[in-house]
């Protein structure tokens, strides 16, 4: 086809990493968990200084704004430890990924894997300082790194094949041309 474009690339630990940690970043889930252990840290020591010690409440009230202000880089080291973790435990992430985009359907092969998505079915898009994220689910979501794009005329034709073959319910945040 003249609209597809197919690229053969193997993936890196760092593409998982930065993957991982660039939708973790941007999720609302983020925000609730580490706003929720601030909010825990901060009612403890509210609690412990008015029954108990008011210096060790005021411990208490002091480490709900150091786990407020760390709990997000603590987060995001956690998941580059599990993201690193599952990437050497998946022996098929060693091998030489084909993915063939056309309008209507993204084919993915590798060793031990072959898959065909339709564009239709995937609800977002967006690209990334290292590649396109592109979910199925809420959860679930592939990549493509922007490094096994040869050149700019193959990247600007990805960015035009993912928003003609998107639906128009689909959020797409992709970079101009």
């Amino acid at each position: 086809m003249a609209d597809s474009v197919a690229v053969s690339f193997e993936y890196r630990v760092e593409d998982f990493i930065s993957a991982s940690r660039w939708v973790v970043a941007r999720s609302p889930r983020t925000y609730l968990i580490c706003g929720c252990i601030a909010a825990l840290f901060l009612l403890v020591g509210l609690l412990i200084w008015w029954y108990a010690d008011q210096a060790m409440g005021q411990t208490f009230m002091i480490a709900s704004l150091a786990g407020g202000l760390l709990g997000y880089p603590l987060l995001l080291v956690g998941v580059t430890a599990h993201t690193r973790k599952s990437f050497d435990a998946n022996p098929a992430f060693r091998h030489e990924f084909h993915w063939m985009l056309s309008p209507t359907e993204v084919t993915i092969n590798g060793k031990g894997l072959s898959a065909t998505l339709e564009l239709a079915n995937f609800q977002r898009v967006a690209e990334t300082p290292f590649g396109f994220v592109l979910w199925q689910a809420a959860g679930i979501y592939n990549f493509l790194p922007t490094r096994a794009l040869p050149d700019h005329e193959t990247l600007v034709r990805v960015r035009k094949i993912l928003r003609q073959g998107l639906p128009g319910t689909a959020r797409v945040q992709l970079r101009s041309n």
